[in-house]
């Protein structure tokens, strides 16, 4: 059974989502290194959830800094994957993309 954290993050909880960013982007490295961990937890849990969860923080996050580390570790989730599921491909498009959708 995954950590409670890790299961509020999985289930969406953008809040949640956006504050382990913060962490990831922490001067303090306990704090860098929890939020490490908890990431990478999160990402093999579910690692559907964590693409979803990236790009609603990308979208939304008013933060620059925040959306940009976001951007680098959406890239290195998704090109970690040997194949990105089609249907998660495709929801990731119908979901917030004006441009064309190859999948």
């Amino acid at each position: 059974m995954a950590d409670p954290q890790v299961q509020a993050l999985i289930a969406g909880d953008q809040g949640a989502f956006e504050q382990l960013v913060q962490g990831l982007m922490s001067s303090q490295n306990q704090s860098r290194q929890a939020a490490e961990a908890l990431f990478n937890q999160m990402k093999e849990a579910n690692g559907d959830a964590c693409v979803t969860n990236l790009v609603a923080l990308l979208r939304t996050s008013p933060q620059q800094d925040s959306r940009t580390l976001t951007a680098v570790l959406l890239r290195k989730v998704i090109t970690g994957w040997p194949v990105l599921r089609f249907a998660h491909r495709r929801r990731l498009c119908l979901k917030g993309t004006t441009h064309e959708c190859r999948y």
